[in-house]
């Protein structure tokens, strides 16, 4: 290598930057961890490829996901630097936290930011993997008993001062045991923590897919909990759905229609 491209290497080397943060449980898988956003690329087993992506991978007989965040545009990176936790930082930290307040996540493993001239230019989130599977796929039956316990896992996470703010059925695992059902949360980074009003905790449920008749359920078993009236919670939740599912109407719209007119 000439001495030019010697410097060029260097001078490169130097605009990049690696911060990379374990839990001290997974210390022992920190050589892997360290080649992460090196071998991402060549992982073949992919969980999830639309806005970010996710894969598996496995070392010393441990699975893991993967999750690298893409699309950070230039504002985001002068946010995630120096004004706002970056997205892989605050997956890790809330799960952190919910395990601490006695809930089900993945058990995170470790965070990734890669910075480039000073600018935070990818971040990678660790977790092992979990056999639970998403909720939507519990769905599409009716269960009674699956709609009653997503109420008093709902109604104890807000209690206990969490209000996850995509709280959806692809964010949402479970699992069915001796006749009930186990939840476990995923996509982490966004989270609110502290008192919310009844009426914004009944609004949690609206991303959530479910029918009017689970809706109804869930509202009846939330608002039993509470102590509140059952017909007040069902005619809320009904109306916050409808406007959810309104509001992602003509968002849809409009971006039908914007795109049309790109196209022409």
């Amino acid at each position: 290598m000439t001495s030019l491209a010697i410097q060029n290497e260097n001078a490169r080397v130097t605009k990049m930057r690696t911060s990379i943060i374990i839990n001290p449980k997974y210390d022992f898988l920190k050589d892997y961890i360290e080649e992460v956003p090196q071998r991402f690329e060549a992982l073949t087993d992919v969980l999830y490829d639309v806005r970010n992506v996710i894969k598996t991978d496995e070392v010393g007989g441990i699975k893991l996901v993967i999750k690298s965040y893409h699309r950070i545009y230039l504002t985001n990176r002068i946010r995630y630097t120096f004004f706002h936790p970056s997205k892989a930082k605050r997956a890790f930290d809330h799960g952190i936290q919910l395990i601490q307040n006695g809930f089900l996540t993945p058990d995170p493993v470790a965070y990734i930011e890669s910075y480039e001239y000073g600018l935070l230019s990818r971040s990678f989130f660790i977790c092992l993997y979990t056999d639970f599977t998403l909720l939507s796929s519990h769905l599409t039956d009716y269960d009674p008993e699956l709609m009653k316990d997503l109420a008093k896992f709902t109604f104890d996470l807000h209690h206990h001062g969490i209000y996850h703010m995509d709280y959806s059925n692809g964010n949402i695992l479970c699992k069915k045991e001796n006749g009930h059902f186990k939840f476990s949360l995923i996509d982490n980074n966004r989270m609110k923590f502290g008192k919310f009003s009844y009426s914004r905790r009944l609004k949690n449920f609206r991303r959530l897919g479910l029918t009017e008749t689970q809706l109804t359920e869930v509202a009846r078993e939330y608002s039993r909990l509470e102590k509140r009236d059952e017909k007040e919670a069902v005619e809320l939740l009904v109306r916050y759905v409808r406007r959810h599912t309104q509001r992602r109407r003509l968002k849809k719209n409009a971006k039908r229609i914007v795109r049309n007119k790109g196209n022409k």
